[in-house]
């Protein structure tokens, strides 16, 4: 997508959180590792029929105007906040993580996912992905391998 998406405005759909048992510079380290890692069989490929611009990878993933498939990089401070943006045919969204530190060997990584449906075509999309449980389901199992990943750096 060559212009930024607006975030501002979209609807909350969801928010997932976990602990970790490391202090937030390690949580952001593996949060960029996890995002910077090779896309997915197939993600160039769902990105491209829902018509995302974004369709492989580009840049540093916490370097605001990067791209990962589907998503650019909107916002980024580290070790804090990485907000990634993206739209396609059915759907505007954002994603942000949020890393906070609970005490010294103690973090809490969070994503908050904000986006909008619009017509029925995207009300449809909305039903399949998120009333499915799949959006859920992969935000959980992302922020799972990044809290794992997290926890096995020196």
């Amino acid at each position: 997508m060559s212009d930024d998406v607006d975030t501002h405005g979209l609807p909350r759909v969801d928010e997932h959180c976990v602990e970790v048992d490391v202090g937030a510079d390690l949580v952001w380290r593996a949060l960029t590792d996890e995002l910077a890692r090779r896309p997915r069989p197939g993600a160039g490929l769902v990105a491209a029929i829902l018509g995302c611009s974004e369709r492989r990878p580009g840049g540093a993933p916490d370097r605001p105007g990067s791209t990962l498939v589907g998503f650019r990089v909107a916002q980024a401070q580290p070790p804090a906040r990485l907000t990634l943006a993206g739209r396609h045919r059915l759907s505007r969204y954002a994603l942000t993580f949020t890393v906070a530190q609970l005490g010294e060997d103690r973090s809490r990584l969070c994503a908050a996912t904000d986006a909008a449906f619009p017509g029925p075509h995207g009300r449809a999309y909305r039903a399949i992905v998120v009333g499915s449980g799949m959006h859920a389901r992969t935000v959980l199992g992302l922020l799972t391998r990044i809290a794992r990943r997290a926890r096995s750096q020196p």
